[in-house]
């Protein structure tokens, strides 16, 4: 078939190359900022203050677990309300997710301002560390709120297409954190407090850029006031959100925990030979990681999108895009691992001998788990995204903690410390496995209408017929689109009448959203779905063109007289179909008619 009227996934590539970059970069510039960081601390008070800061945390990752929860999870109930044009959902859940995490963080400072001296004394009882560990989170509490707010926030703005911003909130707050670390610390004579402090305002002027969000004319989130005042509602929302969001919050409440296990398990077997060169598996696990969470966080609110919209195929584009993407990052980074291990030991300054020696086996066995555990994790949010929590919870648990640390201690008897580096292989292909096994158990549960590993019932009812093309956005190219369209009705049965009407409204929306949603001329694509009901036909449409609401535009024009003159094909398409309808979902538009025959 001809590209025309075949299906391209031009559009959808395009919107995940668009959304990948930026999301790359902020988790690039968050994790140099750790490093970063701990490097000013180091070189300014010293190691013992590196080592408090460090220590620290743990603290840290609760407030992220909770921004991730809440965040991830209301981004992705976002994204598929957007689809299936629930906006006032989308709007409850909104305001839903930014209240609980003023709550939650509010809560977090006031439980936590009472027992300073406990947690400092859960992290440590050592006489150096301990007052350093206090001091650092006696200013860190009141970066709590901020901490679960701004993280979480910034999911629902990538949801709502504003990915620049999103990128520029976090990379701002680390900016701005990393720079306070120099001038309270060297300037201001602040010690460990300093640190702190410079996060606290670090992340104070990421929410003052959060607040930009709120001036976007283009904007599609509002917040619902109205539904804080219905408790049930309410709290329906909030479960909503935390199931959703429960796989990705349970992998990174996992991680930790994960790492101090085989910290046990290595020092055991391998001493400080062995945790050295841990450490630049760590490292190297960090490395791919940065490009997983990129894939993983595009995929999700494009892929929520499309499951509310049940644009099944375009949800297929959208994942074979991350996976080609996460298999390019891991012939990179796992083929450099196989083939040059001694110079990665090199850069991060692994050079004696012994550790070499153990250090060359241990990257190359534990190279290949990367590429099992960039599988897991991105099967682990389209999961989660689509609503296969059971299967997103399992992998979570499985990967990140319920297989490796058995394996790493049973290999660590059996091989010694290779067997610890086998063990995190082992773990990605029974969760791989595990994967499988479910998708046969749902496979034949569904009676055969799932048929890949995307979980994704096809809609076999044999009265329900639909056809999927793309254009580019050229009038030449919707010259014809009539025909065809016209030639795919009467295949599927339908009378001739209904046949020319829907290929009129057609042909007439996609060359008036040519005309009037493209002001640059660049070559763009147009998606365009027919779905034939048994009653009805609908019409979507999809393009990445300026703002264009062919609603208000055709309101507006009747209302001054040019209805006729300007925008005749509209008027009639408005005139064939039972309801017209319009939303802006990722910056793009789309466009649903309806018409009944």
């Amino acid at each position: 078939m001809e590209f025309e009227y075949g299906r391209s996934s031009s559009l959808l590539d395009k919107k995940y190359k668009e959304f990948f970059m930026p999301t790359v970069l902020t988790a690039m510039a968050t994790s140099a900022s750790i490093i970063v960081d701990g490097i000013i601390v180091g070189n300014l008070l010293g190691s013992a203050a590196l080592a408090a800061v460090n220590l620290s945390l743990p603290v840290v990752m609760v407030y992220n677990i909770f921004a991730v929860l809440f965040g991830m999870g209301a981004a992705t109930v976002i994204s598929v309300a957007k689809g299936r044009r629930e906006n006032k959902l989308a709007d409850e859940v909104f305001t839903v997710s930014f209240a609980a995490m003023i709550v939650l963080g509010l809560s977090l400072l006031l439980i936590q301002s009472g027992l300073i001296d406990q947690i400092a004394l859960s992290i440590t009882d050592d006489r150096l560390l301990f007052p350093l560990v206090r001091d650092y989170l006696s200013i860190l509490i009141y970066a709590s709120p901020l901490l679960v707010i701004v993280p979480g926030m910034v999911y629902e703005l990538r949801t709502d297409g504003k990915v620049k911003l999103a990128s520029l909130v976090l990379i701002g707050a680390n900016a701005v954190n990393l720079i306070l670390d120099i001038v309270y610390i060297k300037i201001f004579d602040m010690g460990i407090k300093g640190a702190s402090l410079a996060t606290l305002c670090g992340y104070a002027v990421g929410f003052l850029l959060f607040l930009i969000y709120f001036s976007a004319q283009d904007r599609t989130l509002k917040f619902d006031w109205a539904i804080l005042k219905k408790p049930f509602d309410f709290m329906e929302r909030v479960g909503k959100i935390v199931m959703t969001g429960m796989p990705s919050a349970l992998s990174s409440s996992l991680m930790p925990f994960k790492i101090f296990f085989i910290n046990l398990i290595v020092l055991s077997t391998a001493g400080k030979t062995g945790m050295a060169v841990f450490s630049v598996c760590i490292s190297c696990l960090s490395l791919i990681s940065m490009f997983i969470s990129g894939a993983a966080q595009t995929m999700s609110p494009i892929v929520g999108t499309l499951y509310g919209e049940k644009d099944y195929r375009g949800i297929g584009f959208v994942v074979k895009r991350a996976f080609k993407i996460l298999l390019g990052a891991n012939v990179i980074v796992v083929g450099f691992l196989e083939i040059s291990p001694g110079i990665a030991l090199g850069l991060f300054g692994v050079t004696d001998p012994g550790e070499v020696a153990i250090g060359v086996q241990a990257l190359r066995i534990f190279a290949v788990s990367l590429l099992g555990t960039s599988i897991t994790f991105l099967l682990l949010y389209y999961y989660m995204t689509v609503g296969r929590r059971k299967i997103a919870n399992l992998i979570s648990v499985l990967q990140g903690f319920v297989v490796v640390i058995p394996f790493a201690w049973l290999l660590s008897k059996l091989w010694g410390i290779n067997g610890v580096w086998a063990a995190f292989i082992l773990a990605e292909a029974v969760t791989l496995a595990t994967v499988f096994v479910y998708y046969l158990a749902v496979k034949r549960k569904s009676k055969q209408k799932i048929s890949n590993m995307l979980l994704l019932e096809e809609d076999q009812d044999s009265e329900c017929r639909s056809y999927d093309l793309s254009i580019k956005n050229r009038l030449e190219d919707a010259v014809g689109l009539s025909e065809k369209t016209i030639d795919f009705l009467q295949s599927s049965g339908l009378a001739g009448k209904s046949c020319n009407r829907v290929g009129i409204a057609i042909e007439e929306m996609v060359a008036n959203t040519i005309r009037y949603g493209y002001k640059k001329e660049k070559e763009n694509t147009i998606d365009i779905k027919i779905k034939v009901l048994a009653d009805e036909i609908i019409i979507s449409l999809r393009d990445d063109g300026d703002y264009f609401d062919p609603i208000k535009y055709h309101d507006t024009l009747k209302e001054t007289g040019n209805e006729q003159t300007r925008l005749g094909g509209i008027s009639m398409v408005y005139a064939l179909a039972e309801t017209v309808e319009y939303n802006r979902v990722l910056g793009l538009n789309n466009t649903r008619i309806v018409i009944k025959i």
